[in-house]
């Protein structure tokens, strides 16, 4: 059974606000959000998550893409063999500044950083294969299913 996550995409002045996280990789990052636990809806996730990478408050908006997640079928040193996830990509607008610590942070998560749309693709950003699409502001797909 594949896990679901939720991922919200804040955008502001052709800023992108991203959760940083540090490993043997460097400096990576990619939109703040994570699992829905059981029991819990999109939105209830989006706000726990949001409250605990950001410690802020955000308004739910609307689904902007859905991608799909599959270790096995891209082999990385960095996703668990097995892992499958969906994530839902959502648009959002923040109702309080975050802080700049988080709350509860993930594993590696070492805080957020507003990043120009611009200088995305001089990031290791995730989704990788979605850079462009995040630059410009499209999603033309909904549904973008396995990418990187």
């Amino acid at each position: 059974m594949p896990r679901v996550s939720v991922r919200a995409v804040i955008i502001k002045a052709e800023r992108i606000l991203l959760s940083r996280y540090r490993d043997e990789r460097g400096d990576w990052y990619m939109t703040p959000g994570g699992g829905v636990h059981e029991g819990e809806t999109l939105q209830e996730a989006f706000v726990r998550e949001l409250r605990e990478e950001l410690d802020a408050g955000a308004v739910f908006g609307r689904v902007l893409f859905v991608r799909e997640v599959i270790a096995d079928r891209y082999p990385s040193p960095w996703l668990p063999a097995g892992f499958h996830q969906l994530e839902f990509f959502v648009s959002a607008r923040l109702l309080s500044q975050p802080r700049q610590q988080p709350l509860v942070p993930d594993p590696s998560q070492v805080g957020h950083e507003w990043v120009a749309l611009d200088s995305l693709q001089e990031r290791l950003f995730f989704p990788a294969d979605l850079v462009e699409n995040f630059r410009l502001q499209q999603w033309p797909e909904f549904y973008y299913g396995l990418t990187r």
